[in-house]
């Protein structure tokens, strides 16, 4: 039953997804996570006698995820909560332009994608890696991007059970890593920002 329910919240927002983000980036993002999400269930179901619990616990992750970030796209406030996704939307456009021989290398783009430079580069990668594939469209890198986040807590629960051999220890994981996630991590950046500009 609560399947049911998460199935239609899922695809009631993939419809307000399909009406609300011009085309083609709501369809790409919409195909992306449709894909990965039949693909990701497919796994975690075969492994597991725990289908209804791993089921649940991905499409509560998805849907949440998914909503939060239709309202951030649809109202423009990526910058509010945390302004990293321009950055990489920018990176990750320029990475590609570089692949294809339309721009030159520069200097800035060399230390920054640089492993050795610190945290981003990798995300600079993947999200360049997208654009190559499905062209400049953040929503799809953000929808990729929620659906390994919601896929976190079925692999916290499966690591917890093999770890600690015990049913109610490894759901307990997977819900705490589920409540601990991407939508609270966007209200600590607001909050962040919210303290940022107070002291200013």
């Amino acid at each position: 039953m609560l399947n049911k329910f998460l199935f239609l919240a899922f695809a009631l927002i993939a419809a307000l997804g399909l009406l609300a983000v011009p085309f083609p980036d709501g369809a790409v993002g919409l195909m992306l996570v449709v894909i990965l999400s039949t693909l990701a269930l497919f796994m975690y179901r075969r492994y597991t006698e725990e289908k209804e619990f791993v089921t649940s616990v991905f499409l509560i992750g998805l849907t949440l995820r998914l909503g939060f970030g239709l309202l951030l796209h649809i109202f423009d406030a990526r910058e509010f909560f945390g302004g990293d996704a321009n950055a990489y939307d920018k990176n990750g456009a320029n990475l590609v332009d570089i692949w294809l021989g339309h721009s030159l290398q520069n200097n800035v783009l060399d230390i920054q994608n640089d492993p050795s430079s610190g945290a981003g580069w990798g995300m600079n990668y993947l999200t360049g890696s997208l654009y190559l594939l499905f062209g400049r469209n953040i929503f799809a890198a953000q929808s990729f991007c929620a659906v390994v986040g919601a896929a976190t807590a079925p692999m916290v629960f499966y690591c917890s059970r093999k770890i600690f051999n015990n049913l109610k220890v490894a759901k307990f994981s997977a819900v705490a890593r589920f409540d601990s996630s991407y939508p609270s991590s966007g209200w600590r950046s607001a909050h962040r920002h919210r303290w940022q500009v107070r002291a200013a």
